[in-house]
């Protein structure tokens, strides 16, 4: 299996969770492209479903590829086929900033599946 660095484009599945060191029972779901898990957690959008957002998620990656340091370090040791789950620090997320609902200081879990790439 090739690794992705090898590729241009990828495809994935994915689920993103804050954890918060001060309240282990934060544990909320910023985002995900799996149905099933929108609708366990009560999130599930018709709209989403309708926009095409529980498709696998392409998106391109070379080394300059504009993504969170500890998101594109985890990918880029992966194959095809392969799920990992990543436990980034806030320094490796969005850091003292923030972004949208993910608060500064905010570490975070990522759920990954790579189901392919293509050049």
């Amino acid at each position: 299996m090739p690794l992705i660095l090898d590729c241009l484009t990828l495809q994935i599945r994915y689920s993103v969770v804050s954890l918060d060191l001060m309240n282990l029972l934060d544990g909320k779901l910023f985002g995900t492209n799996i149905k099933t898990i929108d609708e366990k957690c009560g999130s599930y959008d018709l709209r989403k479903e309708q926009q095409g957002a529980y498709n696998p998620l392409a998106m391109p990656l070379d080394p300059q590829a504009q993504m969170i340091p500890g998101f594109k370090e985890g990918v880029f040791n992966m194959s095809v086929g392969d799920k990992t789950f990543l436990y980034l620090p806030s320094y490796l997320g969005y850091g003292e900033q923030g972004r949208g609902p993910i608060k500064p200081n905010t570490d975070l879990i990522f759920i990954i599946e790579m189901l392919e790439t293509a050049e």
